[in-house]
């Protein structure tokens, strides 16, 4: 189960991703950033509050550019992280979606 975050949650989500730099920097930047600059809509999504294990930012994908644009993730625990990819609603696997980590690697995926 993924619960998407408030605005006031994504205040402390960002400071709580302050405690794991820098293998959390791609997500802890983009909340940074979306605090103080209004960006492209973006769900920020976790697997539990307020001691999330897995933190997903994914844009809307209401446009076909939208498919390019990255879903950020960082995980404390890969097994909860296999389990919100694998088991939930939380990606349309029949789409195609770029995914970037916390290795500054992005990865496009499809599955069918």
């Amino acid at each position: 189960m993924a619960f998407e975050l408030s605005e006031d949650q994504l205040k402390t989500a960002e400071n709580e991703l302050k405690k794991y730099l820098p293998m959390s920097q791609q997500v802890y930047g983009f909340l940074v950033l979306r605090s103080r600059v209004r960006s492209d809509p973006v769900r920020v999504l976790v697997d539990r509050w307020p001691q999330f294990r897995v933190i997903m930012c994914k844009p809307h994908g209401e446009q076909k550019s939208d498919l390019f644009k990255d879903a950020l993730l960082f995980a404390t625990d890969a097994a909860v992280l296999e389990e919100i990819l694998s088991k939930s609603s939380v990606i349309d696997w029949s789409k195609y979606f770029c995914v970037g980590n916390g290795n500054k690697l992005s990865y496009c995926l499809h599955c069918y």
